[in-house]
């Protein structure tokens, strides 16, 4: 990834965001990703990234608050980070490297736009460089995540549906 390149040769910057160009957002960019940084941070650490695995929806979910952790995550997705697994995701089988090949614990996003930490990017990039191991690029930064015990969150936020569909109406929300 270029962004783990851009990493390597600046290491002025913790964090870095990759975000992709057809992303629209309706409101004041540095608000949205102030809160959503300090959301992530509040989050507890959770190695299965079971918390953000769902979209939140409040009609569905009781999600409570945990005490705040004060941590920073080194990977915060804007869309929830899933279980590849028996997923049926077009990029489910892409794994190259790994021992275990397609059985290898993997998570990823369905967009890449993030918030990755230099810690996570540089392992990262020890992953392709040393290892030889990748899979899709919107699986590697939460995989590498996954497999280093990195703190990965899923910041929930307003998402327009142009459509008024009851929240219990697709499994995949719930």
């Amino acid at each position: 990834m270029a962004l783990q390149k851009f990493a390597v040769e600046h290491p002025e910057y913790d964090f870095f965001y990759n975000w992709e160009m057809d992303i629209r957002l309706i409101g004041n960019y540095f608000e949205f990703l102030t809160k959503t940084n300090a959301w992530a941070r509040n989050e507890p650490f959770d190695p299965t990234m079971r918390r953000s695995q769902k979209y939140f929806i409040p009609e569905v979910h009781n999600w409570t608050n945990p005490a705040p952790e004060d941590e920073e995550a080194d990977l915060i997705q804007y869309n929830p980070i899933f279980d590849q697994i028996g997923s049926k995701w077009n990029f489910e089988h892409d794994v190259v490297g790994y021992p275990n090949g397609t059985d290898t614990p993997r998570r990823a996003v369905i967009i890449s736009a993030s918030r990755l930490s230099r810690r996570l990017l540089l392992k990262m990039n020890h992953v392709n460089a040393v290892l030889r191991q990748a899979v899709a690029p919107e699986a590697f930064p939460s995989t590498v995540a996954l497999h280093y015990g990195m703190k990965a969150i899923f910041v929930p936020h307003p998402v327009f549906i142009d459509k008024a569909w009851p929240p219990r109406s697709h499994p995949r929300f719930v």
